[in-house]
């Protein structure tokens, strides 16, 4: 299920007809298959987020240029926000190294050396 106002905007957006389906996915950070099902009316929205705060949706500011993406988007721009966000999370996750495993000949040849000095 979608935001109502993810819903609300794909559905202005395809009204105007500036854009294809697959502009409007990539501004809204959706995919072309949701614009589809969203122009056909197959998608639902979350009914707990209807009362969500849908300032970023609204049509009360133009379109500008994102000085991130260079994008033409609604300010703030959602893709710059969101590729910030994996960019933290990508920066705080800790990888630990995993210790090599030996393989059957070098286990093989580590069991042969031990019964032959024991």
């Amino acid at each position: 299920m979608l935001a109502l106002g993810l819903v609300n905007e794909i559905k202005r957006l395809l009204e105007t007809r500036d854009l294809s389906q697959r502009q409007i996915a990539k501004r809204l950070g959706t995919s072309r298959g949701t614009v589809s099902d969203v122009a056909k009316g197959r998608r639902r929205t979350h009914t707990k987020n209807a009362n969500a705060d849908l300032s970023v949706f609204s049509n009360e500011s133009e379109l500008a240029r994102c000085p991130g993406c260079g994008g033409k988007v609604y300010m703030p721009c959602l893709r710059c926000r969101i590729c910030s966000l994996k960019q933290q999370q990508r920066a705080t996750r800790r990888v630990e190294p995993q210790p090599k495993k030996d393989s059957h000949k070098e286990q093989r040849r580590a069991q042969k050396e031990l019964s032959s000095h024991g």
